[in-house]
Parts: C-alpha cells; sequence; structure tokens
C-alpha cells in the first residue's frame, strides 16, 4: 500500500500536562495529486477510557459533573454533564482504566463492562484515542 501522506517536519511546541506539536506534511487529494505543504498544530492527546454507567435495575444512566476549563470563555457555566473517562494510565488495559474510572468517579463497582466502540474523538486537531464501553453499575 502506498503512503498517501508525507510528513516534512514535526517540531514539538509545547511540553506540559498535553504536548502540542506542529506537524507539516503534504497529502493526496482525490484527485490523486499532491496537496501543497499543511502546517497544523496537533495536540499529543491521551489514550482514554469512557464509561456509560448503566443501572439495568433502575433503568439510569449517571452521569457525572465535571468543571472544564475549556469552557472558561464560552459559558457562564463551565461545569458539564459527563460519562464517567480518564486516561488509561502505564500498563494498564482499557477495560481495567474503565473499572478504575467508575469506582473513582462515581464510587460504583462495574458488574459487566461491555466494549461498544473505539474512536478518535477529534482526529483534525488530536492525536487522542478513546475506548467506550456500557458499564451496568448498580446506582445509589
Amino acid at each position: 500500500m502506498k503512503k498517501n501522506f508525507n510528513l516534512i517536519n514535526k517540531k514539538k511546541l509545547y511540553s506540559g500536562f498535553f504536548q502540542l506539536n506542529e506537524f507539516t506534511f503534504k497529502h493526496k487529494k482525490h484527485d490523486n495529486s499532491w496537496s501543497t505543504s499543511v502546517t497544523r498544530e496537533i495536540f499529543s492527546g491521551a489514550h482514554v477510557s469512557t464509561v456509560l454507567p448503566y443501572d439495568p435495575k433502575e433503568k439510569k444512566i449517571v452521569l457525572i459533573d465535571q468543571f472544564r476549563s475549556g469552557l472558561i470563555e464560552n459559558s457562564d457555566n463551565p461545569i458539564m454533564k459527563e460519562i464517567v473517562a480518564g486516561i488509561i494510565d502505564e500498563g494498564e488495559t482499557p477495560e481495567e482504566a474503565a473499572v478504575r474510572e467508575c469506582k473513582e468517579e462515581i464510587g460504583c463497582n462495574v458488574k459487566k463492562l461491555t466494549k461498544i466502540c473505539s474512536y478518535y474523538p477529534a482526529p483534525g486537531s488530536s492525536q487522542s484515542y478513546y475506548h467506550l464501553f456500557l458499564g451496568e453499575i448498580k446506582s445509589f
């Protein structure tokens, strides 16, 4: 399989909680010609497990309130309802992280964990990769 892109340069712009890189590349276009050089800033992202906690007996989904700094300038209230999520620790499987995050964030043990899918939530700006699970729990 021939490559449909050519990475020309990668430069680290910032390294902190997240890392920000600048990529310069060319890519194949729909007509099979090559683009001109394109430069984009890309967050290094994280490998994340997310869980939709569901109590089948109560027929309830449990959401949590999370403060999100990305909303500070766009909202009167930077707290939003979310499903359980967290970065997968080194040496941890996505399933182990999902179970751990449920216990940490909502105080519930997962009775059954079912994988729904894995996906890139913002591939135009981030290398983050998410695993989404349905976690059967007993809510309070």
